[in-house]
Formats: structure tokens, sequence, C-alpha cells
């Protein structure tokens, strides 16, 4: 019985829309309600005749109401697109049906009324409502908000997953009606040269994820599409990935920071980063990798031995397994315990230490008896700081090829605002990933803003924790 009740409270019915169940991350509850809301033109209409004609095709009876359009419009605009609607009411499994709006709803909520009827008949299942736009001019003066709530909760009882259309544009704010339903969709169109260009926005989608944003949307004969936005074009080629332990982040990753690949990490002065750099470098340790961690004003080496000590991790025996190495420019004192894997630098062609550079080879960074992937994490604003821009570019640049042609993983810390449009420009360009956190001065967040997947995530607040990974995102 419990398991019957879970497998309910999760199960999907499909919009028939191609493209549109992804969107709604995974379809429409059962029994719920949604507003499809637009200007005329915009492909209402057509949504719910493909609503019923897919219900009609899993046996599930529907009922398409209309004010306005007698039964033979909506069959012309129906065989427009490929859908007979009217074979289907010949073989019992839908009616298209034209009421006045007071006569509509007099049925709908009488006990026994029109909606019972039809779930005897045809076993109502789907409906749509065409418009509610009119029943509430319609029913302006008699209490029509309370009946339209009466009518939201007839359908529901009697199990029926109903479309209900309204006329109107986003930029006029939401309705009555949109605080009635579970699901509301928006479709607009933009006039783009001598083409129209339709796009299809969730707002709301009680008790489910679903992807946000405008979405493109077509009409042909097959009737509407949807094609669901990339926020990215997604790298075809990833292969081998390193999950970094956070869940929510490695979903939005795609499972995990692809070997090869480069990561930057956008902070700002305020945020603290150092569980979640920590997080990822264990992750890659508990993989049998290596780490290097390259100078950095705020993560001295006696600071990064004691973010892997919270993993788990030992920094002196890593350094004398050749598994952990710091390379030091800053002449910065060093505990004893650390010094032998301390690699101190001072002229300007040591500074940018990178993947495949001669000072990483001298080390034995990169040798065959070593860790066969190493994890890099580079200060970029450190290096700005050090160096000219160019020679940071061309430091930059060399790392990203050494390290995508070893299979090493490099993750860059930096701030976009501090460096500069034009070096932020070409750090983003050549970056796989990027991570933005920032602190508002209450809570810290954490967005993935570019991923080999296509992916750009919904903001994540970060809470930090007593136990390992030490932070979560929510």
């Amino acid at each position: 019985m419990v398991g019957r009740a879970v497998s309910e409270v999760h199960a999907r019915l499909s919009t028939g829309v191609e493209g549109l169940d992804s969107v709604l991350g995974g379809g429409l509850f059962p029994a719920s309600a949604t507003l499809v809301r637009g200007a005329p033109g915009t492909g209402k209409t057509t949504l719910g005749i493909q609503f019923l004609c897919e219900g009609a095709r899993r046996g599930e009876g529907g009922a398409y109401f209309t004010f306005e359009e007698f039964p033979e419009q909506i069959y012309r605009d129906a065989r427009s697109l490929g859908f007979d609607l009217q074979a289907l009411e010949q073989a019992g499994k839908l009616q298209v049906i034209t009421l006045d709006p007071g006569a509509f709803l007099d049925e709908a909520i009488r006990p026994g009324g029109l909606l019972e009827e039809l779930k005897r008949e045809i076993g109502l299942r789907r409906v749509v409502v065409d418009s509610v736009t009119l029943l509430e001019l319609a029913l302006a003066e008699k209490g029509g908000r309370r009946r339209l709530y009466l009518l939201r909760n007839a359908l529901h009882r009697m199990g029926a997953t109903s479309l209900l259309v309204e006329e109107g544009a986003p930029a006029e704010g939401p309705s009555a009606a949109e605080y009635m339903v579970d699901t509301v969709l928006h479709l607009t169109y933009d006039d783009f040269e001598v083409n129209r260009l339709r796009h299809l926005e969730v707002r709301k989608h009680r008790g489910s994820p679903f992807r946000t944003g405008k979405h493109v949307f077509v009409i042909s004969r097959q009737g509407i599409r949807v094609l669901p936005a990339l926020d990215r074009v997604p790298d075809l080629t990833v292969g081998e990935v390193v999950p970094t332990g956070l869940d929510r982040l490695d979903e939005c990753l795609g499972g995990g920071i692809p070997r090869g690949s480069t990561l930057v990490l956008n902070v700002n002065s305020k945020c603290n980063y150092r569980y979640l750099l920590g997080a990822i470098a264990a992750a890659h340790l508990w993989q049998g990798d290596g780490y290097v961690a390259v100078r950095s004003a705020v993560r001295p080496p006696a600071v990064v031995a004691m973010v892997l000590s919270l993993y788990g991790f030992d920094a002196a025996r890593l350094g004398a397994e050749g598994r952990w190495r710091y390379i030091e420019q800053e002449g910065r004192p060093v505990p004893p315990e650390l010094e032998p894997y301390i690699i101190r630098v001072s002229n300007e062609f040591d500074l940018f230490v990178s993947p495949g550079s001669a000072t990483a080879i001298a080390h034995g960074i990169g040798s065959p008896d070593g860790p066969r992937h190493w994890l890099w994490s580079l200060d970029l604003n450190a290096a700005l700081h050090t160096l000219k821009q160019d020679a940071v570019v061309k430091g930059w640049a060399e790392a990203i090829s050494h390290a995508r042609h070893r299979g090493d993983t490099i993750v860059g810390i930096c701030n976009f605002e501090e460096m500069g449009p034009a070096m932020s420009a070409f750090v983003q360009r050549n970056a796989e990933g990027i991570l933005r956190t920032w602190f508002d001065g209450r809570y810290q967040y954490l967005q993935v803003q570019k991923a080999p997947n296509g992916r750009v995530s919904e903001l994540m607040v970060i809470e930090y924790t007593d136990a390992p990974p030490y932070l979560a995102l929510w």
C-alpha cells in the first residue's frame, strides 16, 4: 500500500508535446490544473488539441470546452496540424463542446452534471477549457473567482487533468487564475525579420523541478515541438570525470570534472572557497591523483595542509609519496615537515609553473614513477599581481595545453571584476567550466555558469557543515 502511494505521487502524465515533458521535469501531475497563458496567435489552442490527442492515444478520454468557437472551427484547426478530432469523437475518445460560460460552470460544478456524464461515457481524464478569460468576464458580477475555484476542485475530485486557456501577456502581470492552478505556462512570440520566433516559459510547476527560462517552440503540421534551451553548446567529447563529492554540483557538471579540463572558480573578496576547493582536491586524491597548489596569497602551504587534513590526508605524507607539491614564490616561512615538498621559485621565467613546464618536470611532477594524473590549483589574480598580463596569458594558455595533453585538471581561482574585461574574457573562453561563488552579507551562493555538458545551474546556497565535505548545496 505504501509503495503504491509513493508511485502515485511521482506519476507523470505526458503532454504529448515533444520537448515539453522534459522542460516540466517529466510531465504534468495527474488531476492537476495548468494555466496556458498567451496573446492571440501564440499557440494556446494548438497546445490544448495536442494534449487531448495524446490522451486519446493513451486511452484517456478528453473534452474540449469552448465558449466562442464552434466545433467545426476546432476541427479545421486540428486538421491543419494533422489531428482528426472528428474521427476521435466518432471513436468515443473525446468530445468538442460549445457552451455558454455560465451554463458550463453550472454543469461542471453540479453533482451528476456534464463532467460526471462524460466520465461515464468516454472515461474523461483530460479537459481543455477555452477560455477562462471569457468565464471571468461572463461571471464578473456573480462570484466568478469563487466559481473558478469550484471548477478547479470539481476537475481535481474526478481525477481530470486540465488545461485552462487564458488570454494575456506576461507583461500584464500574474492573473487571479495563476494563483489557483498547479502549473503556469506562458506562450509568447517575437517578430524576427519576416519570421515569428515563439517561446514557452514555465512560470510555476508546483511540486516539481523544471527547466527555467524561455524555450523556443515551433508549430508545424505535426503540432507543437519545444526545443529545451541548452544553456551552452555541450562538449560531446567529454570522457572520464572525477566526481567532486557534492551531488548537486556533480549533477550540474554532468557527473564531475572531466580529466584534462580547466575549471575556473570566480570568487569575490568576501567569500570562503577553501572547502569547495578542498572537496575537489580530496576527490582527486581519493582517485590516486597528485595535487599541486600554485602560490596563493590567502592559501599558504600551512593552510592548504590544514584543509587537506580535514579530509583525511596528511600533506607531508602525500609529499613523501610524490603526490603533493606547493609552488611558493613569496618566501614565506613553511612548517619544517612541509619544507621538502615546497618548490620555491624566484625568477620571472619560473613564476608561472604549470603542467609540463621545466620546473614541474624537474621536481618530479608528471614523471612516469608518480601519479598518472595531477590536479593543479592556480591563483590567477596572484599571478597578475606579479607578472605582466602578456606573461600570464602565455603561461595560462600553455598550462591548459599541457593539462589537456596529459589528462591533468586545472582549477583556476580568480576574480573577473579585478582582472578586467579583456583578461576575464580570455580566461572564460579557454575554460571548460566556470563556477561563480559570492557572499552577499548573509548567504554564500554558488552557480555553475559554464559546464562541458552545456548546463547553467540555478543559484545554489552554500551551507557549511561540521562533517566532510564541510559544505552542502541547497
